[in-house]
C-alpha cells in the first residue's frame, strides 16, 4: 500500500486540464486504478470522470477495443 501511496501522488501531480494525467497513457492508467483498494484509487477516478462518463453514455460499440473501454469506462464510474 505504501507503494500505490507514492504512485497515485505522482498521478496526482501530472493531472491534465482534460481530465488525463501526463506521461501515462489514459486507458492504462483507469486500468490499474480500477485494480486497486477503492480509496486509494477514488481521487484519481474521480479526476478522470468527466472524460469516463461521456464514454460511458455512448451506445454500446461494436468494435472491441471500443466495447473494452466502455466496460472500463463503467467499472470505474462504479467505484469513483
Amino acid at each position: 500500500e505504501r507503494r500505490l501511496s507514492i504512485g497515485l501522488r505522482l498521478l496526482a501531480s501530472l493531472r491534465r486540464d482534460d481530465h488525463s494525467w501526463a506521461v501515462f497513457p489514459f486507458w492504462y492508467t483507469v486500468s490499474a486504478l480500477i485494480e486497486m483498494p477503492p480509496d486509494l484509487a477514488r481521487p484519481a477516478l474521480r479526476h478522470a470522470a468527466p472524460r469516463l462518463e461521456k464514454v460511458a453514455a455512448r451506445r454500446r460499440p461494436a468494435d472491441p477495443f471500443a466495447l473494452r473501454r466502455h466496460a472500463i469506462a463503467g467499472r470505474a464510474l462504479a467505484l469513483a
